[in-house]
């Protein structure tokens, strides 16, 4: 089963947090061939000092738990939409070519058919 799992990286000087998904086990895409971290581009105060701070902190995380929740359900439903970008990328047929010739004939007759 796959886990998804906020985690916080020091940044600044020690004075923000920056907020990442952690993939475990690592999902296997296209071009990377694994990914294993997804930065939010999220920042939180690592020691709050105003009422302000703290409340800010709260939206953020909470924000960041939305994320983690979607990217779970959509692990567990095989959506790897958010990894698309990385897709558009690569040639169709190049990619039908590198994973389709080890299958046999019927696979290889089907790309020079394309």
């Amino acid at each position: 089963m796959p886990r998804v799992i906020l985690k916080y990286r020091s940044i600044a000087y020690g004075t923000m947090k920056s907020i990442y998904l952690e993939f475990n086990p690592p999902i296997h895409d296209v071009k990377s061939k694994s990914v294993r971290y997804e930065c939010l581009n999220l920042e939180i105060y690592a020691s709050p000092e105003t009422c302000q701070q703290i409340k800010q902190n709260k939206a953020i995380e909470e924000v960041a738990e939305t994320i983690r929740c979607e990217r779970y359900l959509q692990l567990v439903r095989s959506d790897y939409s958010f990894l698309a970008k990385a897709r558009l990328d690569v040639d169709f047929l190049e990619y039908f070519r590198e994973n389709g010739d080890c299958h046999g004939v019927k696979y290889q007759s089907s790309r020079l058919h394309f």
